[in-house]
């Protein structure tokens, strides 16, 4: 995401941390996609605090009914297992691709859930 000068911000992997928790009903990575398309595509409307700017995005998008926004639709909290086309960015980022517990446990600490290798999304 370029900022108001034209250069390069991106957060820190902490940050996607504080927002997930911060807002659990959006799909912070999608929408934190859909913000960064916006700001490239409306250029003249890049802002001064990047940061301010993401936040307040993730918040409107926790006020829409059901945390569901228009620019990122996030699948239904549930445990079981989910068509690959159905995963969210925060799926794709718990995969547990090799099976292991502690990477289990470590996504359920960070982001509240996992996916294990078969496609079951466990959510705590």
């Amino acid at each position: 995401m370029k900022d108001f000068h034209g250069e390069e911000w991106y957060p820190a992997d902490e940050d996607f941390i504080k927002w997930q928790h911060a807002y659990p009903s959006v799909d912070v990575f999608a929408e934190y996609d859909a913000a960064e398309c916006w700001i490239d595509a409306n250029p003249a409307r890049r802002k001064k605090n990047c940061k301010s700017f993401v936040v307040n995005w993730l918040k409107k998008a926790a006020q829409m009914e059901k945390g569901i926004s228009p620019f990122a639709q996030k699948a239904a909290d549930v445990t079981g297992v989910i068509p690959y086309r159905k995963w969210t960015r925060l799926d794709e980022e718990t995969h547990d691709f090799m099976q292991s517990e502690s990477y289990r446990q470590l996504c359920l600490d960070r982001f509240g859930q996992y996916v294990t290798y078969s496609g079951e999304r466990v959510t705590r």
